[in-house]
């Protein structure tokens, strides 16, 4: 395998595969004459294009040697026949073979020029009337939006993924909402760092105020606090990590809180006396848990005991040795009726819970399912 990043160029002649959600694509093109495999995230990129690719070669143990994209630059196709490719694709709904030939044909080199800016014309063309001659326009004005806002931000240093989530989830506005504040680009939806998009706002011509730094900031402390295990953190904590990370006064850290509070960006709740500052979707998860072990406690099941023989015997069936804590909590699930298992990776939850499954399925209970946040399973009888 070659791990060092060079750059290929070439015509699009198919694009063999392609996730409409993640835009991860797979696509043959013409590189020196021979025919090249290339995959990653480009969901813009239509048969007929000329393509500049950036990344490595690899060598794939079913389908051998293929370029894996990291970057992507396509370029409009300018021949009648790259156009036909394009057309032909199937990217204008509504619009297959036969009909792109006929466009082609009568309108020549002005193909895309007709389709962008006088729809009207395609009327020519026997089968097309002029409510689908709209729907051709707004169907390629919109390709070519996609593809100027993903190469906008690809400037920036954006890579293909991280632009294709970000134009999911903010639209044709991306590039104006970037411009105005690339910290929404630290949201869960596009998941870039903070240290990234503090670095991209220093490129922009516009700097966003500051505050708008100090709010984002705080968001990502608190984003990053997750990591350590805190699903919050008490106000009066926050102050001294944003000092640190953002080189603000503690007044304008209180005031970002403020502002983020009163946005709706972070909730704030007293637990006792204290002040607490979560972000939404980890708070709405912290109640929906809480709701759902006060049903558990006000309906408790019946209390399973548990044997050394019956661990001995899941011991078994599984081939593996509970440790001390494990067998306290196989135990305490199930006597019990509710446990709250946590700990890091590593350190035996998914073996401990494949206990409790395994004793309630010797007992004859049904086992029931469901991991809603993450790697988790509930069993009940």
């Amino acid at each position: 395998m070659e791990t060092q990043e060079v750059i290929i160029s070439g015509t699009v002649e198919e694009i063999t595969f392609r996730s409409s959600e993640s835009g991860f694509t797979v696509l043959q093109i013409d590189f020196e004459g021979e025919p090249v495999t290339a995959v990653g995230v480009m969901p813009t990129v239509v048969s007929g294009e000329f393509v500049r690719l950036e990344g490595t070669w690899q060598v794939h143990p079913s389908f051998g040697r293929q370029f894996k994209a990291v970057g992507c630059i396509s370029e409009m196709p300018s021949s009648t026949a790259g156009m036909y490719r394009y057309l032909a694709s199937g990217v204008i709904k509504g619009i297959g073979e036969s009909t792109a030939e006929k466009i082609i044909k009568k309108f020549g080199e002005s193909t895309f020029e007709v389709l962008e800016n006088e729809p009207q014309r395609l009327t020519q063309i026997k089968g097309i009337s002029k409510n689908k001659a709209e729907q051709v326009c707004k169907q390629f004005c919109a390709q070519k939006a996609l593809r100027n806002t993903m190469a906008a931000l690809q400037e920036y240093g954006m890579s293909p993924a991280e632009s294709m989530r970000a134009y999911r989830n903010f639209g044709s506005t991306i590039e104006q909402k970037f411009n105005e504040n690339p910290y929404i680009l630290c949201d869960d939806e596009v998941g870039m760092s903070f240290e990234r998009a503090d670095s991209i706002a220093e490129r922009l011509p516009n700097r966003p105020h500051e505050m708008v730094r100090i709010m984002a900031g705080i968001k990502h402390i608190l984003r990053h606090n997750l990591g350590n295990g805190h699903s919050c953190i008490p106000r009066d904590k926050i102050a001294a990590p944003a000092q640190s990370l953002l080189s603000c006064s503690e007044d304008d850290a209180e005031i970002a809180v403020d502002n983020l509070i009163s946005t709706e960006e972070i909730v704030s709740k007293y637990l006792g006396e204290r002040e607490f500052l979560f972000l939404p979707k980890i708070y709405e998860a912290e109640r929906v848990i809480a709701q759902k072990m006060k049903m558990f406690c006000d309906y408790p099941p019946e209390s399973i005991f548990v044997t050394e023989e019956l661990l001995h015997l899941a011991e078994s069936s599984l081939q593996i040795t509970f440790e001390g804590k494990q067998e306290l909590a196989i135990k305490t699930a199930l006597e019990k009726g509710l446990l709250i298992l946590t700990g890091g990776p590593g350190t035996g939850k998914t073996t401990t819970l494949k206990g409790i499954i395994r004793l309630m399925e010797q007992r004859g209970l049904k086992i029931a399912l469901s991991a809603p946040t993450g790697r988790a399973a509930k069993a009940t009888n």
